[in-house]
Order: structure tokens, then C-alpha cells, then sequence
């Protein structure tokens, strides 16, 4: 068995791993981080004293608290940042610094890990940390070495960090692992107990490949081509990845999964045989009444694979759509039509397959045409079955030029920006500026469209914030809600995405009609009648009642 138990907390490790929460509001994962889960088996496998401390668990009680993690005395603390593009790293910056301000004399090396996003030299010119691993498990392990051997960090493999002469230094990656090589990432969900180890808080994520075989230009996997020359799909064997669902079914009684690669199928016909393998051993292995989860390309959804796939558990695919206009489409180098990606939602739709889509509703060129394409696909695909469209503000959402990718080069391109449109929508532009390289920001050049994103974001926060607290009372015990109150709450998250596109549309249509005159008083109106949209909503689905939510244009959803 591949696996390697980690069965206590140390009171002095030699490592420590911190997972921070990946947004500023309560949206908190039902798994561990698999990269962290990785690490932690590669360093207990190796001989070192490690442990993960996760912020970001849905069942976890743990605060941040910097003194505590000060007691540890770790020699090295690793933050993780989690490789899903969509996930921000102003949280682990924020940690660290408040760490950091506490640690003096005493303060470990510290590292960071994953999709930086912003870039290596980013974090490491602004934040109080000594180095960036810019590989993978065999990388983290050669820093971990240097820093408990007392050796110098150029002898270390994929670590970037500071010389002595204060330029930045970076060592070449190790060879990509072989997958099948690695160790099962450690379950420290079951061996923590801090946590509630509950298998029905829990969903078992699991790493069958890595890399992808398209060339889309603002992938964070682009990014890798810096360092590795080339970081293509591998996969695991397909007996491998069963065995390791197997153990957390038999063993922890796990019945939900989420596959976190960022493309699940390979190239090809051997990708589907790939796929196609796995399903078949689910089924032989017995595993049943599973349910999981996938990220896939819309050319990769076809019948025969999701019929499969299906019958083995299958339920809710992620395909990074973008936009519904063949110009966008081929802006960002997809190699996949709006047809293509039509035919392949209709395909799930029509076997009852939940999907949430990738959407990248605005960059510098976007224009009102492309918008209102994406829009009118966008409300025929919510009245074919709306209620299968999750995360319903999925189009909020502007390219984030990421270090080290095509789309990078954008950001450096500012003319006919209108600083009033800035001043009328700061929390729009904060968030940008700090995913994008060098503290600059990529922006449109028709200020109607930055009115439009800013009125998106306004949207979002609205009805986040109302998702939040009807989730939460949803996960109130039972004798505790009302059954009828419970029926309501359903109606209003099945008809949420078809309500977010009805006004994602007509703000278009709205925002596209006026000249935009006083840019700060259209925005006060805009976010005027969102909040009233709004409230709309709750009262046709609450009975009558309309949730309290902060202003939309003072909170920030990120």
C-alpha cells in the first residue's frame, strides 16, 4: 500500500505546511489540499517530522493564530497556494506578514508553494519570505534537506530566492515525477484531530494526472513552461487511482470525490481509454453509490465516455467555457468552436450532469458585441435546464494575466484607462491590481465596459453574500428548519443562475444604452437597482421575505 500514516501531531517538526482560506468570506472546502496532502506524505516518507496546518476546511476549528505556529519551532514552514486558477493568494500574503511581524530572530525559513499566479519574484520582492519553490514534491523535499542540514540553498533543486547580492537567484527543477512513483497523499483529515474526521464532511480529492494538452495563453499550467520546458497531460495508472479511492472507501467510509485535475481526459484516443479504465474499475471494485466530480475540455465531453462515466459515478463536470463568441474563443488560443462547446453542455444536460463553468467575461478587447453573445447563449442554455448550472456568478470574472503566460504581456498595456471609472469602482481595480504581474492591471479601453464589470462584481457580492446565509441555514439541523422554509431555500438556489443571467443581460443592454456621463453616480444607481433586483428575488422564493446583506459597493466577494 501506497500510503503513508501520519497518526500524531509533533510538537516540535522539522516541517510545517499552511493552507490558508482561499477567499476573504466563508467559502471553505469540503477536502484537504491534495498538493498539501502530497507534500506531507513525500517529507513523513523521507524520514521528517511534518504536519499540515489547513484554514480552509469546512470542518475545521482552526484559527489563525501566528504564536502558535511560532511555538512549533519548525525549522522550514511551506505555504501552500492552491494551483486552481481561481484562487487568490491575498490571504497567504496577509499570513505571512502577520507571522512574520511576530517572529524576530526566531522565524523559519519560510517558502511558498503552488500557482503563485502573481509570479515568483512578485511574492519575493513584497513578502518577508526566503524562497519559492518553482517544482514539484521532489523540489519541496530538496529545500526541506538544504534547511535541516544546514546547507546552501543553491544546492537545492526548482527554489528561487534571494543571493547575498540581493538579485534573485533560481535553480533548475527536478525532473517531473513519475506519478505512479509518488506516494498516496496523506489523509490528514482522518489523522487530525482537531478535525471532525466525519466522513459525510468530507470529499476525497484525488490527483489522476497532471498537465494539460492544450495552449490555452492564460492557463496557470502555461506558467510552467518557464521552468519545466514543457509540462504536458500524464496520468496515473488507472489501477493505481482506484486503489487509492478504494482505501478511502473501505477504509473511511468516503463516498464523494473530486477529481482536481485540470484536465481529466488525455490526448486523444488513449485519453479516453484512460478515462474509460477508471470507470471500469470503479464498477469492478465495487464502489458503489459514489458520487464524483471532474474538470474537463468540451472537446473531450463525448456520449460514450459520459455514459460510462455516469454509470460510475459521475455527477457535476467543470469545462472552462470562457465565452459563448468564436472571437474570444480564439483570442485565448482555446482550439475548441462555441459550438463544440454548446454540443458538450447539452450532452450533460441531457444526462442530468450538474456543470459549472470557467468564464472570462472581460479583458482589454472585449466589446459589447461579444458580451451579448455570450448572454444570449448564456439564458437559452438556463431555460433548456438552468437548475443544473451551479455557481451562478461564474461570469464574474475579468482575465487575470497570470506570471509567465501568453496573456501576461496585457498588463502592462494602461492607455485610455479613465481614472474616474477607477475611482467609482476601487474594489474592482484592488482586486485586479493584486493578481496582476508588477501591481499594473489590464483594462478596457471603453470605460462602458468597465462600468459593466464593475456592475457584474456588485451583482456577485450580492448574491453571494445571499448564498452564504442560505446555506447556512440549510445545515442546520433538521429539527430546526422548518421543512416548508428548507423547500423555499431549494427553489431559490435552482432558480439563482437563470435569475444572475436575466440581470447580467439587462445590465449589458442598460450599461451599452447611456454615455456614462458621471461614472460614480451611474455605478450608485446600477448597485441601487441590483440590490432591488434582488430583493425581488428573495421575496417571489422566501415567502414574502428579503434577506440583509451588506452594500455591494463597500464589500469585496473576493
Amino acid at each position: 500500500m501506497k500510503y503513508v500514516l501520519n497518526s500524531k501531531e509533533h510538537s516540535n517538526p522539522d516541517v510545517v505546511i499552511v493552507r490558508a482560506p482561499e477567499h476573504n468570506y466563508e467559502y471553505l472546502q469540503w477536502h484537504e489540499d491534495v498538493n498539501a496532502a502530497y507534500l506531507l506524505s513525500v517529507f513523513l516518507k523521507a524520514g521528517y517530522d511534518a504536519e499540515v496546518y489547513d484554514y480552509a476546511l469546512r470542518s475545521s476549528p482552526l484559527e489563525f493564530n501566528p504564536e502558535e505556529l511560532l511555538k512549533k519551532r519548525a525549522s522550514l514552514i511551506i505555504w501552500v497556494v492552491d494551483k486552481h486558477p481561481t484562487n487568490n493568494p491575498f490571504h497567504v500574503s496577509e499570513m505571512i506578514r502577520k507571522f512574520s511581524a511576530i517572529a524576530s530572530s526566531e522565524k523559519p525559513h519560510l517558502s511558498i508553494y503552488g500557482n503563485t499566479q502573481v509570479g515568483p519574484e512578485r511574492f519575493l520582492r513584497e513578502l518577508p519570505i526566503d524562497s519559492v519553490i518553482l517544482g514539484e514534491e521532489h523540489d519541496a523535499l530538496s529545500l526541506v534537506r538544504c534547511i535541516i542540514e544546514g546547507n546552501d540553498l543553491p544546492s537545492t533543486t526548482g527554489t528561487m530566492f534571494k543571493a547575498s547580492d540581493g538579485k534573485l537567484h533560481a535553480t533548475p527543477v527536478a525532473p517531473r515525477p513519475n506519478l505512479d512513483d509518488l506516494p498516496w497523499p496523506a489523509r490528514y483529515y482522518f489523522h487530525d484531530s482537531r478535525l471532525s474526521q466525519n466522513p459525510k464532511d468530507y470529499v476525497g480529492a484525488i490527483m489522476a494526472s497532471r498537465g494539460c494538452y492544450a495552449k490555452c495563453t492564460f492557463c496557470y499550467i502555461r506558467s510552467k513552461e518557464e521552468t519545466h520546458g514543457e509540462y504536458s497531460w500524464q496520468g496515473r495508472a488507472p489501477e493505481d487511482v482506484v486503489d487509492e479511492m478504494s482505501f478511502l472507501y473501505f477504509t473511511h467510509g468516503v463516498r464523494e470525490f473530486a477529481f482536481v485535475d485540470p484536465q481529466f481526459f488525455g490526448p486523444g484516443k488513449r485519453g479516453h481509454q484512460w478515462a474509460l479504465r477508471i470507470a471500469d474499475l470503479i464498477l469492478q471494485n465495487g464502489l458503489k453509490d459514489i458520487a464524483f466530480s471532474i474538470y474537463a475540455r468540451a472537446n473531450d465531453i463525448r456520449q460514450d465516455s459520459i455514459m460510462k462515466l455516469k454509470e460510475a459515478g459521475l455527477y457535476a463536470v467543470f469545462i472552462g467555457v470562457e465565452s459563448f463568441s468564436q472571437d474570444v474563443l480564439n483570442r485565448y488560443r482555446k482550439g475548441v468552436t462555441v459550438e463544440r462547446n454548446v454540443e458538450a453542455i447539452e450532452l450533460l444536460m441531457q444526462h442530468n450532469i450538474r456543470l459549472r463553468m470557467g468564464f472570462i467575461t472581460f479583458d482589454r478587447n472585449s466589446t459589447f458585441d461579444e458580451l451579448e453573445q455570450s448572454a444570449i447563449e448564456l439564458e437559452r442554455l438556463c431555460a433548456l435546464r438552468g437548475d443544473l448550472i451551479t455557481q451562478p456568478v461564474f461570469f464574474n470574472n475579468s482575465l487575470t494575466a497570470l506570471e509567465n503566460t501568453p496573456s501576461s504581456a496585457l498588463v502592462d498595456v494602461t492607455e485610455g484607462n479613465d481614472q474616474e471609472v477607477r475611482n467609482a469602482a476601487p474594489l474592482l481595480y484592488e482586486y485586479r491590481r493584486k493578481l496582476s504581474r508588477g501591481n499594473g492591471s489590464t483594462t478596457n479601453p471603453d470605460v462602458r465596459v468597465e462600468v459593466l464589470a464593475e456592475a457584474t462584481r456588485m451583482l456577485a457580492a450580492e448574491l453571494t453574500q445571499r448564498s452564504i446565509q442560505l446555506e447556512a441555514q440549510l445545515s442546520k439541523d433538521g429539527n430546526e428548519t422548518r421543512p416548508a422554509q428548507t423547500e423555499e431555500t431549494m427553489a431559490w438556489f435552482d432558480g439563482l443562475t437563470p435569475f444572475a443571467v436575466s440581470t447580467f443581460t439587462k445590465l449589458i443592454g442598460d450599461v451599452k444604452s447611456r454615455k456614462l456621463v458621471k461614472i460614480g453616480a451611474e455605478v450608485d444607481r446600477l448597485a441601487e437597482w441590483i440590490g432591488t433586483e434582488c430583493k425581488t428575488y428573495d421575496s417571489l422564493h422566501l415567502a414574502g421575505r428579503q434577506l440583509e446583506v451588506a452594500s455591494s459597493r463597500t464589500i469585496s466577494m473576493d
